[in-house]
């Protein structure tokens, strides 16, 4: 009796003890066949709530591109679950980006030659619009940030014509001669004896405010720039760009739209600076496989080996982006003939000038 209730308990410990290696098998199964997907994300309003994190998901933005490469797969775990092993995503997302004025890029004052190559025949300007296609005109590398310009140019006021000179910022795209705050006006903005706002929230919501006393007659769709210091320790110079709605003063939003990549390899999502390349008729034609627009890789023929493929994918690529930086991933997705057409990829990255299959 006491055989039999022996047996009995091993085989009970034995089928319990398969249970869970028969899950484990499955999981693995399971990644193993998890489909591979190709996704391109813009995050919504609902989507950084997934994120996990409180202030992103209250702010709708991330503080940082560090921040976001944390955050951002459990969103792509949320809504696309059943992806795995080499499916890639391109996440585009708010990045909290405030307009910091960075040193003067250049002073510069406008001469008679540019004033005649441009068109203005009195050699001065009469409008905003005239500054700011100027200035885009002469500085077309203009980006979004830290870019400042003291500009001296003829104005011409309706009557007469005056030499100005003003610190211009280019800001989300246009030139803006803004409002700078003073003494007074922090004064007025109950920072007496403070040339500083202790947070951006204060100067956002104070100087919308100050605006509408400032600037009384504004029209619905005017566009104001205003330069503020911010933090007490370095006394930051920051911008920001109101609009009048025809009520009151509303200030854009800090952020600006940012994209990274990322790939899932196998267990989570990380970032990826993968791009996806797909050939085109003009590379088959260039590394000398345009009679079909493939790659033969039926034994004995040129392109059997993965080692002729990859070289004729550094032709193609080298030629093709020319100013790849070390690190760049491709996947390169091609037609194959192998007695039946067919189309193959192989993942390359760039190292040491040339580029190498990458294993994942």
């Amino acid at each position: 009796m006491k055989k039999i209730q022996l047996l009995m308990v091993s085989l009970a410990m034995l089928v319990f003890a398969c249970e869970p290696m028969t899950d484990i098998h499955n999981e693995v199964d399971n990644a193993k066949d998890a489909p591979v997907g190709e996704i391109d994300l813009e995050m919504s309003d609902d989507d950084y709530a997934l994120t996990g994190d409180e202030n992103v998901e209250n702010f709708k933005s991330f503080g940082s591109d560090d921040e976001a490469k944390e955050l951002i797969p459990n969103v792509l775990d949320s809504k696309y679950p059943a992806l795995g092993k080499g499916s890639l995503a391109k996440v585009t997302y708010n990045l909290y980006n405030p307009f910091r004025l960075g040193d003067t890029l250049d002073t510069h004052t406008v001469t008679d030659a540019e004033y005649t190559e441009l068109g203005f025949t009195y050699k001065s300007f009469s409008s905003d619009k005239h500054i700011d296609g100027f200035l885009k005109w002469k500085y077309p590398e203009a980006t979004y940030n830290k870019m400042v310009v003291d500009l001296t140019y003829n104005w011409y006021n309706g009557s007469s014509t005056g030499e100005v000179t003003k610190g211009m910022v280019y800001f989300d795209g246009t030139w803006y001669n803004p409002y700078i705050l003073v003494q007074d006006d922090y004064d007025n903005l109950e920072r007496v004896g403070k040339m500083y706002f202790s947070s951006e929230d204060e100067a956002e919501f104070k100087i919308g405010k100050y605006l509408a006393l400032v600037l009384p007659y504004a029209v619905e769709g005017q566009e104001q720039a205003v330069e503020y210091n911010y933090d007490r320790d370095d006394m930051e110079p920051t911008a920001l760009k109101y609009t009048f709605d025809g009520t009151s003063w509303a200030a854009k939003q800090s952020v600006a739209p940012n994209t990274i990549s990322f790939g899932h390899d196998g267990t989570v999502w990380v970032p990826d600076n993968t791009i996806k390349y797909e050939l085109t008729n003009a590379d088959y034609e260039l590394v000398g496989s345009g009679q079909y627009n493939n790659f033969d890789v039926r034994p004995g023929k040129d392109d059997e080996t993965e080692e002729a493929r990859i070289a004729k994918l550094n032709t193609i690529l080298k030629n093709n982006f020319p100013n790849t930086e070390e690190g760049q991933k491709y996947l390169c997705v091609y037609n194959v003939y192998s007695g039946a057409n067919e189309v193959w990829q192989t993942k390359v990255v760039l190292s040491g000038g040339d580029y190498i299959k990458f294993e994942e």
